[in-house]
């Protein structure tokens, strides 16, 4: 490098001080967006409109190893990928939010690079009161979800699949399309809990159709439930005995019905992951 040239170097760099340090001034982003990517969800995970797993998805679902741009870091709802925990979200460029916990940072608290938003940490929403709106309606894998619910905290999520599902020529990535529409109508799947209903989710897709009968394996409807553990080996022998299983309830639901009911004016996810 000449010396003509470094002093235009240099006056660059006292230029693009002086712009940063205007930005600052004025209030502006005096930081540029840092790429994280997305970790452990082994399936996906939707973006948020708020921090709260129970709010409505913002966008198509991501998959592990997706980079996304994060804006700031805030508080939320509290979420596990298995094996940490964390109330940590990130609020992307776009304005949309991803848990922590499902972002490989570096780190298992404030991400150093990252600032907080708003100037600080906010508070904890809550699932009711993030403009959650779930949809449950036909989608291309299920013509109807409802959930039964019961006093001591189980629950059934019941659906009815299409044909398309019985007959699914690719069962893993018709098991991946129906989560979605389970997590676009039931709130607060995450955690083990979640991991307990995607695997009986594949389970029911893998043994949707008995070969050469038009009969189905697990029942008339895939029945997800939350009183279920995680299947290791799904394909064995325990998947299908799992889940002709039923747990001894002594009362009735306490209710039963889809959680979209009462909801107007709706329609089906324009996007789905």
């Amino acid at each position: 490098m000449n010396q003509s040239t470094r002093k235009l170097a240099l006056r660059g760099i006292v230029l693009a001080l002086v712009s940063t340090m205007y930005l600052a001034a004025l209030g502006g982003p005096a930081h540029a967006d840092v790429v994280y990517p997305v970790a452990w969800t082994n399936i996906g995970i939707f973006p948020r409109t708020a921090p709260s797993m129970g709010a409505p998805a913002a966008g198509a679902a991501v998959s592990d190893g997706t980079s996304v741009q994060i804006a700031c870091e805030t508080t939320g709802e509290s979420v596990s990928n298995g094996a940490s925990t964390s109330t940590i979200w990130e609020q992307l460029s776009d304005g949309s939010y991803l848990p922590n916990a499902h972002i490989d940072t570096g780190s298992d608290d404030w991400t150093p690079n990252v600032p907080r938003c708003g100037g600080g940490a906010s508070a904890t929403p809550s699932a009711s009161g993030s403009g959650w709106v779930p949809y449950c309606g036909p989608s291309k894998y299920f013509s109807d979800i409802s959930v039964e619910r019961w006093s001591n905290g189980d629950f059934k999520i019941i659906a009815w699949p299409t044909w398309e599902a019985r007959t699914a020529s690719d069962p893993t990535a018709a098991t991946i399309d129906e989560w979605h529409a389970i997590q676009n109508c039931v709130s607060g799947l995450y955690g083990t809990l979640a991991d307990s209903i995607y695997d009986q989710l594949e389970c029911h897709q893998h043994l949707a159709l008995v070969p050469g009968k038009n009969v189905w394996a697990t029942g008339t409807t895939y029945d997800l439930e939350s009183w279920r553990g995680t299947f290791d080996n799904w394909l064995g022998t325990r998947c299908g005995n799992e889940l002709n299983k039923e747990r001894d309830h002594t009362d009735a639901p306490t209710s039963n019905g889809q959680p979209d009911e009462g909801v107007t004016d709706i329609a089906p996810p324009t996007t789905v992951g």
